[in-house]
C-alpha cells in the first residue's frame, strides 16, 4: 500500500490549528518520511480597509505575507524540525472550498488534513463538501484528538472501496507496531423475513452467518501489509442507521482512529461519498477519521469547481 507523500493542511489561524498541527505532527511521526507539506489559508478578501490601516499602521504590509508568517510560526511550534523544511505556505483569496480543491489538484496532493470544530457551522459545511468532492484522501481531526494509534476501526461493506480502506489501515498498522484493526460489518434483516416462517431473532442469525461467509471470502481476496489480521465484528442494524452503529462501536471499542472508504464517482462525474460515511462525519466528533479515496478515480478539478 502506498503511503502519503504530499500532504496539504488547511489552516484557519484559529485555536483549531493548534489541535490539527499537534495531531498532524504525531501522525507524520508515525507514517514515516513525506515529500512535501503544503500549508494553506484561504481568506475571502486579503485587502485591509484603509480605516483599519490608519489605526494600525503595523498592518500596512501585504496581508498574505502576514498570514504566511503566522503559519510559519505555527509550524515551528508544533512540528518536528525534520518536517519543517518540507513545509511551504500559501495565503490565497477566494472561496475556501474552491481554493482547497484547486490547490490540492495543482499540487497533486494525496492527503488533505483539516481540523474540525463542532461549534463552527461554517467550517463544518466546508468539511462535508470537501469530503464529498475532494479527489484525494481526507484526514479529519477533532479538537481533542487523542495522540494514539493503537486501535483502528474499519467499517466495511465488502466493496472495492472498503478493501482499499482496509489496506490503508493495514499499512498504518504496520507503521505502528501492529496496531489492532477491527473490521465492522453491519448487516440487516430483510423486512419480509416473516414469510420464511422464522422469527426475527432466528433470521438474524441466518443473516449473520451469511455476513460472516461473505466477509471471509472478501477478505481472502485482499493483499494486506505484513502479518495484519483484522478482528471482524458483525452487528445487526435493527433501525436502518448504520452510521450510528459505527459511531457507537468506535466508542465502545475505544478506537483511536477510523478509516472508511469513499465510493468514488458515478458515470455522471459526481463523487458519491456514501450516505453512511456522510452521516458518520456528522456523528463522530471525537475520533480522527481518514476517508480513503481511490487514486485517479475522482473527477477533474473543473468538474469539482462547477459544483462548489
Amino acid at each position: 500500500m502506498k503511503g502519503f507523500q504530499k500532504i496539504m493542511a488547511g489552516l484557519d489561524l484559529s485555536e483549531m490549528d493548534n489541535a490539527l498541527l499537534k495531531y498532524l505532527g504525531f501522525f507524520l511521526g508515525k507514517i514515516g518520511p513525506i515529500e512535501k507539506l503544503y500549508c494553506i489559508h484561504v481568506e475571502k478578501d486579503l485587502d485591509i480597509h484603509e480605516s483599519v490601516l490608519d489605526e494600525y499602521p503595523e498592518l500596512n504590509r501585504p496581508t498574505d505575507e502576514i498570514i504566511t508568517e503566522d503559519m510559519e510560526e505555527e509550524i515551528r511550534r508544533h512540528l518536528d524540525p525534520s518536517i519543517q523544511p518540507l513545509a511551504t505556505f500559501q495565503a490565497v483569496e477566494g472561496n475556501p472550498l474552491g481554493q482547497l480543491l484547486r490547490w490540492a489538484h495543482l499540487k497533486k496532493v494525496d492527503l488533505t488534513a483539516l481540523g474540525r470544530k463542532q461549534t463552527s457551522k461554517k467550517k463544518e459545511i466546508i468539511v462535508h463538501k470537501l469530503a464529498r468532492k475532494s479527489g484525494n484522501s481526507l484526514l479529519l481531526v477533532p479538537e481533542k484528538a487523542p495522540e494514539k494509534l493503537d486501535s483502528i476501526l474499519v467499517p466495511v461493506d465488502l466493496s472495492d472501496h472498503a478493501g482499499l480502506a482496509l489496506q490503508q489501515a493495514a499499512w498504518l498498522s504496520e507503521k505502528n507496531n501492529g496496531a489492532k484493526i477491527y473490521c465492522l460489518k453491519v448487516f440487516h434483516v430483510p423486512g419480509d423475513y416473516y414469510k420464511t416462517g422464522k422469527t426475527y431473532e432466528e433470521f438474524k442469525e441466518i443473516m449473520r452467518g451469511h455476513a460472516v461467509k461473505r466477509y471471509e471470502k472478501w477478505l481472502s481476496g485482499l493483499s494486506l501489509e505484513g502479518s495484519v489480521k483484522p478482528e471482524p465484528i458483525f452487528v445487526c442494524d435493527d433501525h436502518n442507521n448504520p452510521a450510528k452503529i459505527i459511531d457507537q462501536q468506535a466508542k465502545a471499542l475505544d478506537a483511536d482512529f477510523i478509516v472508511i472508504g469513499s465510493k468514488g464517482q458515478t458515470t455522471g462525474a459526481f463523487i458519491l461519498l456514501g450516505s453512511t460515511a456522510e452521516t458518520l462525519i456528522k456523528l463522530n466528533d471525537t475520533i480522527p477519521m481518514l476517508i480513503v479515496k481511490k487514486e485517479n478515480e475522482n473527477f477533474g478539478i473543473w468538474d469539482a469547481l462547477k459544483i462548489v
